[in-house]
């Protein structure tokens, strides 16, 4: 799954990119393209809110508050490929900027342009995203699609259902297959502590061997069971 977000407040513009993107998805992926459009910056913003995976973020500057929600996009998913559109009524030090730090540009009105850039984009996109995807996310696929999850996202994960489920601040992803699968691409801060509960240390906050328990940010915690307490029993003394 590629996610993305496009702020436009042309609705046909809108339309054409959405389509370009999803036909170019199709001819050199295996994925699907899920991008939501909006046409305010308060719309995309109430959105960002809950959204914890970003692949790429199409933005449409001369919509009000469009700069700002560009920079809030590039502070809160520093990997993410954005795109800027704009026209001569902005100047490009508003948005070529190192808070945006823009990784390609459409301007209006160079509308025979815009297939070649948008193709150069998405290629940028995918070039980068092998690259990196190797050291840096675990793969995992539902009946939505394949898609990404960056290990620095993921909490847990938990065996039940006869599915594995990963556990990020906000959402809980499902995928088919064996825990042990996955914990075959995992790095090394990521510890079994249960037999259905692989845990990432980095997310530990307290180690409460008396109530089996390991307590995460954010509220959450995972069970640990009596074969796993000496590793964390180590852990606590190093």
């Amino acid at each position: 799954m590629i996610f993305g977000l496009l702020l436009d407040s042309d609705t046909k513009e809108k339309e054409r990119i959405h389509q370009q993107l999803g036909n170019l998805t199709a001819l050199h992926t295996n994925e699907k393209l899920d991008i939501q459009t909006f046409d305010k910056s308060s719309l995309l913003l109430k959105q960002l809110e809950s959204l914890e995976l970003l692949d790429l973020a199409i933005i449409d500057v001369t919509v009000p508050g469009a700069l700002e929600s560009a920079r809030i996009i590039r502070r809160k998913f520093q990997e993410t490929e954005i795109l800027i559109i704009a026209d001569i009524s902005v100047s490009p030090m508003k948005y070529m900027h190192p808070s945006i730090r823009a990784s390609a540009l459409l301007l209006r009105p160079a509308a025979s342009e815009w297939e070649e850039a948008l193709r150069d984009f998405f290629g940028r996109l995918l070039e980068k995203g092998e690259k990196e995807n190797r050291d840096h996310v675990l793969w995992v696929e539902n009946r939505d699609g394949k898609f990404r999850i960056p290990f620095a996202h993921i909490y847990y994960l938990e065996a039940r259902e006869k599915k594995v489920f990963i556990r990020t601040k906000a959402e809980e992803f499902g995928t088919r297959g064996t825990i042990e699968n996955l914990a075959e691409q995992l790095p090394e801060n990521f510890l079994r502590c249960q037999r259905s509960y692989i845990v990432n240390t980095d997310y530990i906050t307290r180690i409460r061997l008396c109530e089996n328990r390991l307590y995460l940010r954010d509220d959450l915690w995972v069970p640990i069971s009596r074969s796993y307490k000496e590793e964390f029993k180590r852990r606590i003394h190093e």
